[in-house]
């Protein structure tokens, strides 16, 4: 066994446990696995982005068909004089009743 001389030799930290050479590897795989979270984020958002486009036209094609047709009711009651000639849709013209 050895023979400890004096208490600064004891008492020495090992030079691998101070060495901060192996940090940049830690923190740059840390730095990588969080950028490609976030690029997974972003590429999970750009997916459901033709989605929410799709359902903005469909609202917007949805408000314009029932604007055009309060608007064709509205001068069926404007220019109808005679309301004996307005047509209705009888029961046979509808097609198929279900049973």
């Amino acid at each position: 066994m050895a023979l400890i001389l004096n208490w600064d030799t004891a008492m020495r930290i090992p030079d691998c446990l101070t060495d901060q050479c192996g940090i940049a590897l830690v923190m740059a795989l840390i730095l990588l696995l969080t950028l490609s979270g976030l690029v997974l984020a972003a590429l999970s958002l750009s997916a459901f982005e033709p989605q929410i486009s799709q359902n903005l036209v469909d609202t917007v094609n949805a408000r314009m068909l029932a604007d055009s047709g309060i608007d064709y009711g509205y001068n069926t009651l404007i220019n109808t004089a005679d309301w004996s000639t307005v047509p209705t849709i009888s029961s046979e013209s509808r097609g198929p009743s279900a049973p």
